[in-house]
């Protein structure tokens, strides 16, 4: 299994109010205007899963199966390949909460050469989106 972990995002929002936000994955629709456009297509959420096309893998679908104090963690489906993410949130302050997200991937030795950087700058990316997002909120 491959580990990709992102930079750890600092939200200006009590822990409360991020985790409720984030582990129901139908408030995506909130700020879904700050997506880039290559990801909203084939675009669907609910409370417990989102689905966008990545170019050039295909529809991917995150399900929520796990909704831990401080952790959600979430299948990736519809890869030719195991994969699951996490959503580490900590209290920092009673006003400041902090979110890591962690990929981890059963990647095939003969493609990770190939897709782990843009795995890498994905989940950044995705942290990047969570952070404008949620502080806007």
């Amino acid at each position: 299994m491959a580990l990709y972990q992102s930079k750890t995002i600092t939200v200006n929002k009590p822990f409360e109010e991020v985790y409720g936000k984030v582990s129901d994955l139908k408030n995506i629709e909130q700020f879904r205007d700050r997506i880039p456009k290559e990801y909203t297509v084939n675009f669907e959420c609910d409370t417990d899963y989102v689905q966008f096309r990545v170019a050039p893998v295909g529809d991917l679908l995150l399900r929520i199966v796990e909704r831990g104090a401080d952790k959600i963690r979430l299948n990736i489906e519809k890869l030719p390949f195991k994969a699951e993410m996490s959503m580490n949130i900590g209290n920092v302050s009673p006003s400041e909460t902090n979110i890591q997200l962690v990929l981890d991937a059963d990647i095939p030795f003969f493609v990770k050469h190939i897709v782990g950087n843009k795995l890498e700058e994905g989940i950044d990316k995705i942290a990047d989106i969570l952070t404008l997002s949620l502080n806007s909120l």
